[in-house]
């Protein structure tokens, strides 16, 4: 059974609870020195010292600075409820990727087995033994957790999947496989061999394998239903089609040419955004919104992300049409591919892009926003808080909202700015500098490309008023998640296969 907590009933210290000095240095604890700790020990006390959650962030950075604490008698296995994370000391000692801080930290007491205050039910072990692609960074915590003892045929909860540590590690390295990334594949390979010495056994079930469906059966002829023209009549037009029985609404895209990035002279402006002329040679039809939680468990059969208020299996009435969240670029392919399957390949559902979005979501405008010049939150869901580092965390602010809770751009999408980033398929790179056109340009692997980084565009509602501009780019890996990222979906013209009978379509 999973655990009763959950990360909603965590209860974080107030903001103002941690001096601004002490805040300043955990946040930039690697950066920092053992005399600055010092003197904050000597400002402040030992005890308020341990109370503002120091130690497990030191743990990120410095054996020198863990081990000081700890003589100074701070407990290892305090949980830093300063954050609404609620990070844990040997927790951040695996994500230094220091084996002598998880050393140092066991000596003084540390629990090996202890977990996330969250329902994931993750421990040190099982971030160390399948963390992505960046795997090979934690071979040696996770070699000195089992030295010391660690458990490690323990079941935990990542992305709502139910897994072993081995289990996981072995679909991370099916999923690498596939990808043909062999340096992440022989990485994986020397943590299985690893576990496997240790005695760690496979377990890995799925969200549907333990989550049955709880919507009722969709007839077959009610699993894809309607069509979408070649091309639409003008921008913005609307296009439907029936999905599992829900409404997918997707607007016409003209084909046309307009200036992507920003010009120098743009309040907010980064130079990755070098503005250069784009021509979008054929048209598309956009889904009109962001993928909704309702949309994604008719499709995918499962509920992901923090922002629903039912059971971890359910969609309520309160939040199916909110986008969906927590979607790594992964699994947002998947989602296309399960679409395509569902349409009997008639559509070759995909992601829009980086090009083609930033054209849809300006919609024939040239300011920083499809609205005009300046933003205050008022026309888009972004977080219309005070700036501040960190960020105010005020959960009544910071979640998604419906979607078309706020006025759409010219063409009828909404969202394009605020509510939740949205994956491109592009790798991120730099934009080509010179008057050159580039045509239906798309971003490939380059040395700019951070191990294989994919760009996302929109704003989410961490972004602050001001900030969600349509010409502003991120970057994250493809199996990296927050809970403000989703995806919207496109189809253009040369994907769909109108010589597909509907008839045949209800039959399949």
């Amino acid at each position: 059974m999973r655990s009763s907590k959950n990360r909603d009933s965590i209860q974080v210290k107030p903001k103002d609870f941690v001096p601004k000095d002490v805040k300043v240095f955990k946040d930039n604890v690697k950066y920092c020195t053992l005399d600055e700790l010092k003197t904050l020990v000597d400002k402040y006390g030992k005890e308020k010292i341990f109370e503002f959650g120091t130690l497990a962030s030191v743990a990120e950075a410095s054996y020198e600075m863990t081990k000081y604490l700890l003589s100074l008698g701070a407990d290892p296995n305090q949980y830093d409820d300063t954050t609404p994370y609620n990070w844990f000391p040997l927790l951040n000692a695996v994500i230094s990727e220091n084996s002598d801080i998880v050393q140092v930290l066991y000596d003084y007491g540390a629990d090996l087995n202890m977990e996330f205050r969250d329902d994931s039910q993750r421990r040190a072990l099982s971030w160390a033994a399948g963390y992505g692609d960046r795997i090979r960074h934690y071979f040696n915590v996770l070699k000195r957790l089992l030295e010391l003892g660690a458990e490690v045929n323990f079941h935990y909860y990542p992305h709502y999947d139910c897994c072993s540590p081995l289990g996981h590690a072995l679909e991370n390295k099916e999923f690498y496989t596939k990808v043909r990334e062999p340096r992440v594949v022989k990485e994986y390979d020397e943590i299985i061999e690893l576990l496997k010495e240790y005695g760690a056994e496979y377990y890995y079930k799925t969200y549907e394998e333990l989550n049955p469906p709880k919507f009722p059966p969709i007839p077959k002829r009610d699993r894809f239903r309607g069509r979408l023209k070649k091309r639409g009549s003008q921008p913005g037009e609307s296009g439907e089609l029936t999905v599992m029985g829900l409404s997918f609404v997707f607007r016409w895209i003209p084909p046309g040419e307009f200036p992507m990035g920003s010009p120098e002279t743009e309040k907010g402006r980064e130079k990755d955004e070098t503005q250069h002329r784009v021509k979008i040679s054929q048209g598309l039809w956009m889904l009109e919104t962001p993928v909704t939680q309702e949309m994604y468990l008719r499709v995918m059969n499962e509920v992901r992300g923090w922002h629903h208020d039912g059971a971890p299996n359910e969609v309520t009435d309160a939040t199916k049409d909110f986008p969906v969240d927590s979607i790594c670029w992964n699994v947002a392919k998947e989602f296309c591919r399960k679409l395509i399957e569902l349409s009997n390949e008639r559509y070759n559902f995909r992601l829009p892009t980086e090009a083609e979005w930033e054209y849809a979501c300006r919609a024939g405008t040239t300011t920083p926003f499809y609205w005009g010049k300046t933003s205050d939150g008022t026309l888009a869901k972004v977080n219309t808080g005070k700036r501040s580092k960190p960020p105010v965390l005020d959960p009544e602010v910071l979640r998604p909202c419906p979607v078309r809770s706020y006025p759409p751009n010219p063409w009828n999408l909404y969202d394009m700015l605020g509510n939740v980033n949205e994956w491109v398929e592009d790798y991120y790179q730099y934009y080509p500098e010179g008057d050159e056109v580039s045509v239906d340009p798309i971003g490939e692997a380059s040395p700019e490309t951070e191990e294989g980084a994919r760009c996302y565009r929109g704003g989410g509602f961490y972004c602050y008023a001001g900030d969600e501009r349509c010409a502003c780019r991120g970057q994250m890996l493809i199996d990296e998640v927050t809970d403000d990222t989703g995806f919207r979906i496109v189809v253009s013209p040369v994907e769909i296969n109108l010589d597909f009978d509907a008839e045949d379509a209800e039959e399949a």
